[in-house]
């Protein structure tokens, strides 16, 4: 199911799962008891002021949790657009072979805009490393 289709509630509860919380994690980081973190997940009627602590806690956009749209992608995009896509057969993403859809962790995000402000040379010497590792990681197994 795409993102955009989700209804809000639906949206809180992955983006809490990715972000590794417990819904009573998410309470008390909130200041919140945990039933009514839990009515929130049930029912998506978060506070305007409620939504956008819930995304500050999760490290996305509250257009991301209400509309399932992120907020930093390019202005003419659409609510459908596919997410960011990674090769299956190849970590390589300069030279993708078979392309699949994937969910992102908040971590992998991170790693992502990270990588984006480093030099193409830093990035170049990052994405060696990580197919690097991701080889001896396949020879083990």
């Amino acid at each position: 199911m795409k993102e955009a289709s989700k209804p809000l509630n639906k949206r809180i509860s992955t983006y809490r799962k990715l972000a590794g919380y417990t819904q009573q994690t998410a309470a008390d980081a909130l200041g919140i008891k945990k039933t009514t973190y839990a009515r929130m997940e049930l029912h998506g009627n978060p506070t305007p002021d409620m939504l956008v602590k819930i995304a500050k806690l999760y490290n996305v956009s509250p257009m991301l949790l209400l509309f399932g749209i992120d907020s930093n992608r390019f202005e003419d995009s659409k609510p459908d657009d596919p997410p960011m896509r990674l090769s299956d057969n190849n970590i390589n993403l300069f030279r993708p072979t078979t392309v699949t859809e994937i969910t992102l962790t908040v971590n992998e995000k991170n790693c992502i805009k990270i990588c984006r402000k480093l030099s193409k040379e830093q990035r170049s010497e990052v994405m060696d490393f990580i197919n690097k590792l991701y080889n001896s990681n396949n020879k083990k197994g």
